[in-house]
């Protein structure tokens, strides 16, 4: 009985220890590198999750019979499984959550009623006062075969950037029946008032907060980055996360957003609800975090192009030096397919040095009179 304590302690022991050194690691890489809390999120599971994979590995018929072997043999073991066992974590989740979902759908059957069917919302349109569904199926199996038949279900017809307010329409066999409105947390809402919701979304947590009026966002919003990893907000202040101006629920004005670390996500402008102008993206990785990776121009909604910024690679690194330029290459939406136009490249003191366009067949050309879709837009460039 005693010896078997003292295996049971050595096998533990050399588990925790194998573990440890992966996880303990690669845990305080990532909360160094990491500006959303994903990252840092995950190896924290990787960290205190690894007795699941474990204790899979250890009854695979190979592993068990060198553990029985000698203490030699358990030692070695328990510390390879053990290292391996934090890796794993993520692929068992996703190999368990595979698994139950086969058996879930295993056990669906058609149930086209206003609590199990959903639909996306242009998947519903109107004739006649009477709502039919015009999509292949609903978002879930219990719908069935609906197509050309009076919808009965619900939809969702989303406010806000974010959707911070979500309108549920429930109809039965093609007449709209109810509405409820929700949060992005799934919480029901007021239709007029001040309005706060947080929850959490892959490992982050954000706050959201701001005025509702006829059951749609209305005057300012704010939204801040919390920490998801329970108890540590309350040693931590909350960072923005984003701030837009709504008008009858439709985006009015500048929309600036920020990575947890407070450097830039995403700017850019909306007017009567759509995008207008350049709509900025920025990097979130690395030791250099903030400067511009892309922007696409934007003209009553629609996408006209987008330029991408090409930065000089640190060398053995896969960072780059945001100070350091090389080219900017612009990629015009030509029936929703983005096609090369036009390119500038810079000098190491960021100085244009050759402007060039891109012609079918024969790739960058230093051809000056050969703009075409490239002058669509006059902005500078």
């Amino acid at each position: 009985m005693k010896e078997n304590s003292n295996l049971i302690l050595l096998e533990t022991g050399f588990v925790i220890l194998g573990a440890m050194l992966f996880a303990l690691p690669w845990m305080y890489f990532t909360f160094s590198v990491d500006t959303q809390g994903i990252a840092s999120g995950w190896a924290m599971i990787n960290t205190f999750a690894f007795p699941i994979p474990y204790l899979i590995l250890r009854w695979i018929p190979y592993i068990k019979k060198k553990r029985n072997e000698n203490r030699k043999g358990l030692i070695i073991t328990s510390f390879i499984t053990g290292f391996i066992s934090p890796i794993l974590v993520l692929p068992t989740f996703f190999v368990l959550i595979s698994l139950w979902g086969l058996i879930y759908s295993s056990l669906w059957s058609p149930d086209p009623s206003l609590e199990n069917c959903w639909a996306n919302y242009d998947e519903v349109i109107e004739e006649d006062g009477i709502y039919y569904f015009v999509g292949d199926r609903g978002w879930n199996l219990k719908c069935g075969d609906l197509k050309g038949k009076p919808f009965t279900g619900k939809r969702e017809k989303e406010y806000g950037i974010q959707s911070e307010i979500k309108h549920i329409l429930f109809y039965q066999e093609g007449k709209l029946v109810r509405t409820k409105i929700m949060d992005g947390c799934g919480e029901e809402v007021l239709n007029d008032g001040i309005h706060e919701f947080s929850c959490s979304f892959f490992l982050s947590k954000v706050l959201t907060k701001g005025n509702v009026k006829d059951g749609k966002p209305e005057g300012l919003w704010e939204s801040y980055h919390l920490s998801a990893i329970p108890f540590m907000d309350k040693f931590s202040d909350p960072s923005l996360n984003y701030t837009m101006f709504y008008v009858d629920g439709k985006p009015e004005g500048l929309y600036e957003s920020y990575w947890a670390n407070g450097t830039f996500s995403n700017r850019g402008s909306y007017k009567d609800g759509k995008e207008e102008g350049y709509h900025e993206n920025y990097n979130s990785y690395g030791p250099d975090q903030g400067f511009m990776t892309y922007r696409t121009f934007f003209k009553d909604g629609k996408e006209i192009f987008e330029d991408h910024f090409n930065y000089q690679e640190l060398e053995d690194s896969k960072e780059v030096n945001p100070d350091k330029l090389i080219s900017i290459e612009r990629f015009y939406n030509l029936n929703d397919t983005y096609t090369p136009c036009a390119k500038e490249t810079y000098d190491e003191k960021s100085i244009l040095t050759k402007r060039e366009y891109w012609k079918e067949n024969e790739g960058w050309i230093d051809e000056k009179l050969y703009k075409r879709e490239c002058n669509l837009v006059k902005d500078g460039f």
